[in-house]
């Protein structure tokens, strides 16, 4: 907030106080503040593509915590037009669409965060679990092994890759990464 002329306060109308306050609102779970708050700054006509791209993603976000998928999938696709060089909206999306039930448009998407950013542990790792939702056990192993040299110390890849090796009927292989995980 920022303090008029009169000693009050009044929300701050800059999109980038905007921004942190719907960040702030996201964090302690009113994702409906965080939408209203991200809305108002993509009022900003100056904002640049990529910054565009970001608030809606982010925008997004708060829509699928909001239980909005289909908005929140409208945001993230006017994103990747908007900045089609944006590794998060891809990623994003991906997840959105394996909740959706929609793994292999899923997989497209985490295909292209992946090449934006070779080095983006967390869309191996979404990946992996789109594979393994396809029941295709070797791809999955093959992205969760390749998330886990990416962040050695992250249990999601490892537990995920557990869950790979035990649906390929490698019980040892399961536990070994199960016990590195917890």
């Amino acid at each position: 907030e920022r303090r008029d002329d009169r000693g009050g306060s009044r929300p701050d109308s800059r999109p980038d106080s905007r921004i942190e306050q719907a960040a702030q609102q996201l964090v302690r779970g009113n994702p409906g503040q965080a939408i209203a708050d991200y809305t108002e700054a993509l009022k900003d006509t100056g904002l640049a593509n990529d910054r565009r791209a970001s608030i809606l993603n982010d925008r997004a976000v708060a829509y699928v915590r909001a239980n909005q998928p289909k908005l929140a999938l409208e945001d993230y696709n006017r994103a990747v037009q908007l900045f089609a060089e944006y590794p998060a909206a891809y990623n994003n999306r991906g997840n959105l669409l394996v909740a959706l039930g929609q793994p292999t448009e899923a997989i497209k998407d985490f295909d292209r965060a992946i090449l934006l950013a070779p080095g983006y542990a967390a869309a191996y790792s979404n990946r992996a679990s789109a594979h393994l939702r396809l029941a295709q056990n070797t791809e999955a192993i093959t992205d969760f092994t390749r998330a886990i040299e990416l962040l050695p110390s992250s249990a999601p890849p490892l537990s995920g890759r557990g869950l790979a090796h035990l649906s390929s009927g490698k019980p040892h292989a399961a536990i070994r990464d199960f016990s590195r995980a917890v």
